[in-house]
């Protein structure tokens, strides 16, 4: 049975960008990790660190994520970033088309990491994808999807579902 993810939708951003504090929380340290690039050391970073394969407690984030509490994916974590794409234009097209791509992409590249279809699987999956103004201020067009189990795992969840 689907779990259901505290917030179906969370996005990668800031809530405003009007003062150096809400901006410099995205950009603050990398986590540290080792020669693959992996994780060694739980830490709470700004939400640009994120990659692929990085594993993270979702607990308590909210709608508009600034920081990630960062895990190694040996230890109890519930989220981990499974893939990203780079959206594309000028413009901004509006939060609904950001969030509908985004649900598309994450859904299409599931099976592929977890081992079943995202309608068949116990493991959810939510994407966070940017808001108008880090889209405008910043630049930021990254995707990235995140596959979560709520009950925790210590490991990753790369083909939980087979």
């Amino acid at each position: 049975m689907r779990h259901t993810v505290l917030s179906a939708a969370l996005v990668l951003g800031a809530v405003s960008l009007g003062g150096c504090s809400a901006v410099s929380g995205l950009f603050s340290d990398e986590p540290q990790r080792d020669e693959s690039g992996q994780v060694t050391e739980a830490s709470t970073e700004g939400a640009f660190s994120l990659e692929v394969g990085d594993c993270f407690d979702s607990t308590g984030l909210t709608e508009y994520v600034e920081e990630i509490p960062f895990v190694p994916c040996g230890e109890e974590h519930d989220a981990e970033v499974y893939a990203s794409t780079q959206l594309t234009g000028e413009e901004y097209p509006g939060e609904d088309v950001v969030s509908e791509q985004a649900w598309t992409y994450c859904e299409e590249e599931f099976a592929s990491f977890v081992g079943v279809t995202y309608e068949e699987s116990v493991i959810d999956m939510f994407p966070m994808y940017p808001v108008e103004d880090g889209w405008n201020d910043l630049g930021d067009r990254e995707v990235l999807c995140i596959a979560s189990d709520i009950d925790g795992v210590t490991s990753t969840l790369r083909d939980a579902g087979r």
